[in-house]
């Protein structure tokens, strides 16, 4: 799956889609190819919600659509990340969860709600079930800003529990605002810290 997402075409994509049904409705779990980068009202939709939580990402972006369409194939170019879309029809794309591969542990990457859905829990759990079962991995993470109280809720909800964090430091560089981690509280200049949470199975 890391490997040939590259070369995926739409339709291998939906042979490789993981499905489920919430109250007799499918929700399919599609892995994403270059096809996506076609999808102008998609890349339109992906850069308008990722700038609006800005706030609770290490970096903020701007509105500039072809960055966004450039950050979507570097990440296909990588063999170590995968992005799925969370649809709830043929042509409704409602989220999108990425999987990060480390050493013995997957990392839940980018996850961001993209339309209103009460299924993105249920997605992420479909999806670390598949991957712990093909890839023979029982170890997760998800980092998230302390203040995120929606995304630890998500996650709580799916099984995952605090076990470090880290302190950041905010600047603007450029006119955007850019987080680094600090060692400690006191090189801190902000009043919430980036958990990482970690699930067993």
């Amino acid at each position: 799956m890391f490997q040939k997402k590259i070369n995926l075409t739409e339709k291998q994509s939906k042979k490789l889609q993981i499905s489920f049904k919430v109250k007799n409705k499918k929700v399919s779990i599609v892995p994403m190819g270059t096809w996506i980068l076609k999808n102008k009202k998609f890349i339109k939709t992906l850069n308008f919600k990722r700038k609006k939580y800005n706030k609770f990402f290490l970096n903020e972006i701007s509105s500039d659509l072809e960055k966004t369409n450039n950050y979507l194939k570097n990440i296909l170019a990588r063999f170590d990340i995968c992005f799925f879309l969370i649809k709830s029809s043929e042509t409704n794309i409602v989220g999108i969860i990425g999987l990060k591969k480390k050493i013995k542990k997957f990392e839940i990457y980018f996850v961001l709600k993209l339309a209103q859905n009460s299924f993105m829990h249920l997605s992420m759990i479909n999806l670390i079930k598949w991957s712990s079962k093909k890839y023979k991995i029982k170890n997760y993470i998800v980092k998230v800003f302390s203040n995120n109280k929606k995304a630890k809720k998500l996650y709580e909800n799916v099984g995952f529990k605090y076990y470090y964090k880290n302190y950041l430091k905010k600047k603007k560089i450029n006119k955007f605002y850019r987080h680094f981690m600090v060692n400690n509280k006191l090189n801190s200049n902000v009043n919430y810290s980036y958990q990482t949470l970690k699930l067993n199975l």
